[in-house]
């Protein structure tokens, strides 16, 4: 089994996305751009960002895997800009032999996000509702190979989260009688002004894995205080600055080195007062669940 996982790290935001300097196969048809974005980064400092006119067409990365059995896993980040006005297909597993999909990711004019089959059945569980901005992770393992008995289980996090936000599961599903071979991501037929955002991509290239959260940069951090120096009583602010890490449940707290702690809390600025003459020493703590 090969897992291909496809960043964006070395990418400078703002230059246009090509099939030169991404790893895919870049189309844009009917205008728009596909550009790399610091807003669309997940992991790291960049990440795929698609904007379509009312008139284009589509906006799209097709990224291939060498397929060698019917089953595939997937996962992604992505985002959606402003609300959408149609249905659109932000992303979809492919098929190998064909320009068609296994299945695909669509968000209707209420910005509801489906997972669709081959034959454009919507996938049992509904819908879940985007809200414009919020990065999601979507998560999916499917036998495909059948337009009848296709298997498949998808699910919605928070890009950081570890509880699914909806299920969508099928034993039957029509997911086309080729062998998915890679994935395609943007905007898709859309005829609209749309804006999806897309990183830290996986999929492997036929066994059957579980893919989990991709992995972050290690939690660091800075702080500043100021004043350093004054009479007491000297009343001083604290600032904690963090980096890495998945920004889920972030807490900071502060102990001021005479005796008084601040935090835990989720506000990274803390005030403090020294009421006896002394050299102190604080320190700061970020922490994120485990």
């Amino acid at each position: 089994m090969s897992l291909k996982q496809i960043l964006f790290e070395g990418a400078t935001a703002g230059t246009s996305a090509t099939t030169a300097n991404s790893g895919a196969s870049v189309v844009n048809k009917g205008g728009g751009t596909s550009v790399f974005s610091a807003a669309a980064a997940s992991h790291g400092n960049c990440g795929l960002e698609f904007v379509t006119t009312a008139t284009g067409q589509y906006n799209i990365a097709r990224f291939l895997a060498n397929a060698s059995n019917v089953q595939m896993a997937f996962s992604g980040v992505f985002a959606i800009g402003a609300s959408f006005t149609a249905d659109t297909t932000i992303g979809a597993i492919r098929q190998a032999t064909s320009d068609t999909f296994v299945c695909r990711f669509n968000v209707n004019s209420a910005n509801a996000f489906r997972v669709v089959d081959s034959g454009l059945t919507n996938v049992s569980g509904g819908s879940f509702t985007l809200t414009p901005g919020t990065k999601y992770r979507i998560e999916v393992l499917l036998t495909g190979g059948s337009t009848t008995a296709g298997v498949i289980t998808a699910r919605l996090y928070t890009a950081a989260g570890s509880t699914a936000l909806n299920t969508w599961t099928s034993t039957t599903a029509n997911l086309h009688a080729g062998t998915p071979n890679g994935a395609e991501i943007g905007c898709c037929s859309s005829n609209q002004a749309a804006t999806i955002r897309w990183d830290d991509l996986q999929f492997n290239d036929g066994a059957s894995v579980e893919i989990g959260p991709v992995a972050t940069d290690p939690l660091t951090g800075t702080g500043t205080l100021a004043p350093t120096t004054g009479e007491v009583p000297l009343a001083v602010a604290v600032t904690l600055t963090a980096t890495g890490g998945t920004g889920s449940g972030r807490l900071y707290s502060v102990d001021w080195g005479d005796g008084q702690t601040s935090g835990p809390q989720a506000g990274s600025a803390f005030n403090h007062t020294y009421s006896a003459a002394g050299t102190y020493a604080p320190s700061g703590l970020i922490t994120e669940p485990a």
